[in-house]
């Protein structure tokens, strides 16, 4: 299986594999992350190497054979770019929808 995309909303139906979420970072303590269709608060600090701040717009790479999906790494991003992800998503569930 290939990188899976998901929004907030869609992350915990996940359930093998690892997907990308772009969300904001709304909060550090304890690591929240908010998108257009909800928000996630993560059950584990985020990876030790972050370099983003709250309210940054980020991808965050999630493990999901394990419940509940672990975050491996965030990478800040423009916030330009979030409709770009977005579409992308769109994309791939599209994609996903016309193969099963």
């Amino acid at each position: 299986m290939g990188l899976a995309k998901d929004d907030c909303s869609s992350l915990l139906d996940r359930k093998a594999g690892q997907t990308v979420v772009c969300a904001v970072l709304i909060s550090t303590n304890p690591p929240t992350i908010k998108d257009n269709t909800g928000s996630y608060c993560l059950s584990s600090a985020l990876p030790s190497d972050v370099i983003a701040e709250e309210g940054d717009s980020c991808l965050f790479l999630f493990e999901c054979s394990v419940q509940p999906p672990r975050c491996l790494r965030v990478t800040a991003i423009p916030h330009e770019l979030v409709p770009v992800m977005k579409y992308q998503l769109a994309k791939f569930r599209e994609f996903h929808q016309k193969s099963s």
